[in-house]
């Protein structure tokens, strides 16, 4: 199949809005740049420690990776994927983790957990809700744990970050080879 690895997976036009996509983001470990100004952009409190991050969107049905975005480790996961979405269209289905609070904003068919209320609990239903969530998103989490078996995501990068992304996008090509074998 030629869809296998092409350059669509940095192109989010030819997303279908009859079906339902999961996003989620990993964090790169990198080595500390030199600059003062570099590290602070590259530094994540989340980790404590300088990362790239990478946002992978994949198909609910087919597991399918469609769409990786990168950006530095300071960036919030739902900054990362408001820049890299912004040209979409809202009518497109998302199943996101609790980090992309606000999506249902911008994405209106979008389903995210709910948070737990200032000095108050969960309902009975929201927790019901959170959890089915959370069994429907595993296989993002899966396929991020499939492509850091290659390592360059798992470990430390200590090569050129400007290699990065396209050792990454090569990596998430096997990826989707290996669901056509």
């Amino acid at each position: 199949s030629s869809d296998v690895c092409s350059s669509d997976l940095l192109e989010l036009s030819k997303l279908d809005p009859n079906k339902e996509y999961i996003v989620d983001v990993t964090e790169c470990l990198i080595n500390r740049p030199g600059k003062y100004e570099i590290q602070r952009e590259y530094y994540s409190g989340k980790k404590g420690t300088h990362t790239i991050k990478v946002q992978i969107i994949i198909e609910a049905d087919t597991k399918k990776i469609v769409h990786v975005a990168f950006d530095k480790g300071h960036v919030h996961d739902f900054t990362l994927f408001k820049e890299s979405t912004e040209k979409l269209s809202n009518l497109l289905k998302f199943i996101a983790d609790s980090g992309y609070q606000g999506l249902e904003k911008i994405m209106p068919n979008s389903i995210t957990p709910k948070k737990k209320p200032r000095n108050k609990s969960l309902t009975d239903e929201d927790k019901q809700l959170n959890h089915l969530i959370s069994i429907y998103r595993i296989p993002i989490e899966h396929i991020n744990r499939q492509v850091k078996i290659f390592r360059i995501l798992a470990e430390r990068y200590r090569n050129r970050r400007k290699t990065f992304y396209s050792r990454v996008l090569f990596v998430c090509c096997l990826h989707n080879l290996s669901l056509v074998i």
